[in-house]
């Protein structure tokens, strides 16, 4: 019989228009998949990713943002059937790493509310104890934060974010950059 395909399509925030063959390459470096998958072109920056294995394509969508010559790379799941006009990309989750807070601050409800205005909080990690660590899926045309301030029991705080697998952001409005700059650190 016919072998299953699963599918997410891609847009890459970039200028630049890539070879699909250095994409997948650079894809199957990152990924570290066990099966193969094959990248085909669907538009200016669009392209179907065809997987293989569910769990895989599964693992790959949930373990975003990705990102390709420092640009982001935004997957949508897909059946293969839809065009992808009809495809939201909008929005990427971001894994925030928040320092700064007082060890008894490290709370769920501390992470959602310092995170909250950044987008929709998806998740609040506070296991490591060094910083607390939000999962959100953040609007890509709006500028990301590099901190913000927290009320605490002694007081005002400023607290600071690093953000995980973070690909290049616009210098003057912080969003999802198609011009190759990076964000600025100050």
């Amino acid at each position: 019989g016919e072998a299953t395909s699963f599918f997410l399509v891609a847009k890459l925030f970039s200028k630049r228009s890539p070879h699909v063959e250095g994409l997948r390459r650079a894809m199957m470096h990152a990924w570290k998949l066990d099966s193969d998958f094959t990248v085909k072109r669907i538009g200016e920056r669009f392209f179907l990713f065809t997987f293989e294995d569910k769990l895989e394509k599964d693992r790959v969508l949930v373990s975003q943002p990705w990102s390709f010559q420092r640009s982001l790379l935004l997957l949508r799941n897909s059946d293969g059937l839809k065009p992808i006009e009809s495809l939201e990309f909008e929005t990427c989750p971001l894994w925030i790493r928040v320092f700064g807070l007082p060890p008894l601050m490290m709370t769920y409800m501390v992470g959602y509310a310092t995170s909250s205005s950044m987008g929709i909080v998806q998740d609040v990690d506070d296991s490591d104890g060094h910083f607390l660590r939000i999962r959100v899926e953040s609007d890509v045309h709006q500028p990301i934060k590099n901190g913000t301030m927290v009320t605490g029991p002694t007081g005002d705080l400023e607290v600071n974010f690093t953000f995980e697998k973070s690909p290049d952001f616009c210098f003057v409005c912080g969003g999802a950059s198609t011009s190759g700059r990076r964000l600025s650190s100050g």
